[in-house]
């Protein structure tokens, strides 16, 4: 009878042993399922122009590995990157619903390179939350600026006529035009916005299409062409001083050792 005590009480002193620790095991659903974020949106915004960005998660505590949402998520965006003064997010913080959430945001009032980062947090029903980290890049740059006036020379309102936009032969946007009203005018503007183009002369056309013979430019034709020209980045004189400074110091070096050379000679 003693010996047939001892495998339980071996038992019992393993249970005791592993049941607390029990409670310390990593969540395997976490594991398995981890959190995962993005956010997109343009990668490029006219100076306090606005953009949407999409910001998506998934896995993490708050959901289980089946896809059943067990808790919710939920984020906090920011902005970094140079001056930042007169940009806006909104929402910058609150529930992502489905997983997903759209931020609507507005460029701050300088060019540059800025970072858009979203922090997504995965919250369980009980537990610890997950958090992770994701961003994206975009560039604020000043526009280029069309703007002209169109005209409905008709008795009639003319309705739904688009107007093309091409840049040097490249169709870069189209512009759907509201009602115009007969004998009316519509001042058009249109923000073409880039990270650069090379220095040299470049061609806007606009070109009214569809019922182009009913409306007109104030050049009185359906086609209008502006061209500007695009100034070269200054010269950085700092490397041409630079490599001078090198070559001189080459040269002194190259005399001492020629004259280094001839006084041993001398010497000899």
């Amino acid at each position: 009878m003693k010996r047939a005590l001892v495998p339980v009480t071996l038992l019992s002193v393993a249970l005791m042993v592993l049941l607390p620790c029990a409670s310390a095991l990593p969540n395997i659903s976490n594991s398995s399922n981890p959190l995962t974020a993005t956010v997109t949106g343009p990668s490029i915004l006219n100076v306090l122009g606005k953009g949407k960005f999409v910001v998506t998660a998934s896995g993490g505590p708050s959901q289980l590995p089946n896809g059943t949402m067990s808790g919710n998520y939920t984020f906090n965006a920011t902005l970094s990157g140079g001056n930042t003064s007169g940009y806006s997010i909104t929402p910058h913080t609150g529930p992502l619903v489905n997983g997903t959430a759209t931020l609507s945001l507005v460029a701050p009032n300088n060019t540059g390179t800025y970072a858009l980062t979203v922090e997504v947090i995965s919250n369980p029903k009980t537990g610890s939350p997950a958090y992770y980290n994701t961003s994206t890049d975009f560039i604020v740059a000043v526009p280029y600026v069309l703007s002209t006036t169109i005209s409905n020379p008709n008795s009639f309102t003319v309705n739904g006529a688009i107007v093309q936009v091409s840049l040097d032969g490249s169709i870069v946007g189209t512009i759907t035009l509201p009602s115009i009203a007969g004998n009316g005018t519509y001042s058009l503007i249109y923000n073409y916005t880039t990270a650069g183009l090379p220095s040299g002369w470049h061609t806007f056309t606009l070109s009214i299409q569809g019922i182009a013979s009913l409306l007109k430019f104030t050049n009185d034709q359906t086609t209008l062409t502006v061209s500007f020209y695009v100034t070269p980045a200054p010269v950085n004189y700092e490397y041409y001083y630079l490599f001078g400074i090198t070559l001189a110091l080459l040269a002194i070096f190259i005399s001492l050792l020629v004259v280094g050379g001839r006084r041993k000679r001398r010497e000899k």
